[in-house]
């Protein structure tokens, strides 16, 4: 007899956003070098396009534990595990705030904290998906590149990703965060990424790899 289930209560699951590659079951940095290969190559006019290198001011350091809890779906045992890891803390003086970088679970609190940050910018699918919602980005844990059409203003998405990192306690670092011509490269999880003057995607380890 087959097992009746309809009576079981479902568990919530949570879910992150489809551009979100870093520490998540089934996806790794190869799944996020094959977005930026169909972003990028010569059928996308990648020789146009412009990337924004993302980097988070001391995001470990920064991130809001309120925000932390009120996102985690998880049983209560889970959740009070995660708040008795975030209030262990990293410095007294911020109890509100912070995870260990490198900690076991710290890459999981920061899916949680930037998870949404990859639907801040975002264009029209044109042609048979017309209408749909295309997310031109990658995220991996705290690293994070969003791939610019010419006609893209990057001054205007970048103010509206730090309208969502200050609600989590965080903020670009303008030290760090770069806007890249594709036909100049950048480096990401530890390949570069490059369109050559002819227009072909070129993708190789990094320098420092």
């Amino acid at each position: 007899m087959p097992c009746k289930t309809s009576n079981l209560i479902q568990p919530r699951v949570a879910t992150f956003h489809e551009r979100s590659y870093g520490f998540r079951p089934g996806r790794s940095a190869h799944d996020a070098q094959k977005i930026l290969f169909t972003n990028l190559s010569s059928r996308c006019n990648g020789i146009d396009k412009r990337v924004i290198e993302l980097d988070i001011e001391k995001c470990f350091d920064r991130i809001n534990h309120t925000t932390i809890m009120e996102n985690l779906t998880a049983p209560k045992g889970i959740k009070m595990g995660i708040f008795r890891c975030l209030k262990a803390g990293i410095n007294p003086k911020f109890p509100e705030q912070g995870t260990p970088q490198g900690g076991v679970v710290s890459p999981l609190l920061a899916n949680i904290a930037l998870n949404g940050i990859e639907s801040v910018h975002h264009h029209q699918v044109e042609g048979a998906k017309k209408g749909k919602l295309a997310y031109p980005s990658v995220r991996y844990a705290d690293d994070m590149v969003i791939i610019l059409k010419p006609e893209d203003d990057a001054t205007k998405i970048l103010g509206e990703i730090n309208k969502f990192l200050a609600k989590r306690g965080m903020k670009i670092s303008d030290k760090k965060t770069k806007i890249t011509a594709m036909t100049d490269g950048f480096d990401f999880l530890g390949w570069h990424f490059k369109v050559q003057t002819n227009g072909k995607f070129r993708c190789t380890p990094s320098v420092d790899n």
